[in-house]
């Protein structure tokens, strides 16, 4: 079962599994949806702390197109308010309150290049402007370089620690750094990114969550269940947390206390399809077939639109001598995904079962042929039949 990854912004699970093995899931980040701390969202050229331009008439005109853009921009008129901000810049190059104006409403057009040149001239401009920092941050954040946004959040956090805006925004900047580098599988940085942010909001509950899954990256599964059930009790009804502790606790040998916590998570949200798969598997660790069966026919039919429930129910269904019906359930998830290679290599291994070699082989080197999966057993079987070939 794959590692449950919680994103702060949409707070959405992103799964693809195979029973047998953890791997890593793909999710999305997310960004601040709003700017700076002083009105910036909607305004997002109004005056704030940058250092006052000199009075001079090429100042004055600046000033002026920097007014326009803000009332163009109170009334949603998004392309004017840049065109007037790109003339006060003209105007007063010098002027970090433009370039922050013009940057900011770039960025919400969505040229993010265009509005990281703007803000970062801000910044040299203006160095010891926290505003400026944090609109370089939420840019970069667009871009997805956490790392650097992260850095400016602690700059504006630096200059302004009075902030609970800039603050907010510094953890969220951590946790997505975290989850990214979880996902290039980066577990120090990783695990020090989350700290951050635990740091920063220690009631954070996802943080916590995806903490522990970095940690059990690292081969820290102590200190990953601790952080799981900090998780729980900061918010009892989390069903991610509950799921990945007792995934760690069955990795760990306690088999009957993974049991217990998935069936918490089970209770918890019911119309969860990898709650019911990963209890259904434990179960088939257990013995108890009857009630994996229940288990895995709620997750197949939960996830139907999903290949891997169907592989789940498949595998319960040959654990229980059901050949024919196991070999339905794979057909299945390839006919949702015909390249999933763990539908490919469960069929396979159940056709050699039925005697159908020839299919088997036909399955099993389709799937080592894709080669998306690092379980193990997959790899050693692909081995062998390359072995056997030569």
């Amino acid at each position: 079962m794959d590692r449950h990854f919680w994103t702060l912004g949409l707070l959405s699970l992103a799964l693809g599994i195979a029973i047998s093995a953890p791997q890593q899931v793909r999710a999305a980040v997310a960004w601040p949806a709003s700017t700076s701390g002083s009105a910036q969202g909607a305004n997002a050229g109004a005056p704030r702390s940058a250092a006052q331009p000199q009075k001079t008439p090429e100042a004055e005109k600046a000033r002026i197109h920097l007014r326009k853009g803000n009332s163009l921009l109170e009334k949603n008129d998004l392309m004017g308010a840049i065109r007037e901000f790109r003339l006060a810049v003209r105007y007063n190059p010098d002027d970090a309150q433009a370039r922050m104006a013009l940057g900011n409403a770039l960025r919400q057009k969505g040229q993010i290049k265009a509005a990281l040149r703007e803000l970062r001239e801000a910044v040299r401009l203006a160095p010891e402007d926290p505003d400026a920092h944090f609109d370089l941050a939420v840019a970069l954040g667009h871009q997805g370089n956490w790392a650097a946004a992260a850095d400016e959040y602690r700059e504006a956090v630096r200059l302004n620690p009075e902030s609970p805006t800039a603050q907010k925004h510094l953890s969220l900047a951590c946790f997505n750094l975290g989850t990214t580098m979880s996902h290039q599988q980066n577990w120090d940085e990783a695990i020090q990114a989350y700290r951050e942010a635990i740091q920063m909001n220690p009631n954070d509950v996802c943080a916590h969550n995806n903490l522990g899954l970095a940690l059990e990256g690292k081969g820290l599964m102590q200190e990953a269940i601790a952080q799981e059930r900090e998780a729980i009790r900061l918010r009892p009804h989390f069903s991610p947390a509950r799921l990945n502790l007792g995934l760690m606790l069955q990795r760990s040998g306690d088999l009957d206390g993974a049991i217990a916590e998935v069936r918490e998570a089970v209770g918890v949200d019911p119309n969860s399809w990898p709650n019911h798969a990963a209890l259904a598997e434990m179960l088939v660790r257990k013995g108890d077939l009857d009630a994996a069966l229940a288990e895995s026919r709620q997750a197949a039919e939960l996830g139907r639109h999903l290949p891997q429930p169907h592989v789940g129910l498949g595998r319960t269904l040959e654990a229980r001598g059901e050949l024919k019906a196991a070999i339905a359930e794979f057909r299945t998830a390839l006919r949702i995904d015909p390249n999933f290679v763990p539908g490919l290599y469960y069929l396979g291994l159940t056709q050699e079962k039925t005697g159908d070699r020839a299919g088997a082989r036909r399955s099993l080197q389709r799937a080592c042929t894709l080669d998306q999966w690092e379980e193990p057993a997959f790899l050693a079987k692909c081995k062998a039949m390359r072995r056997a070939k030569k």
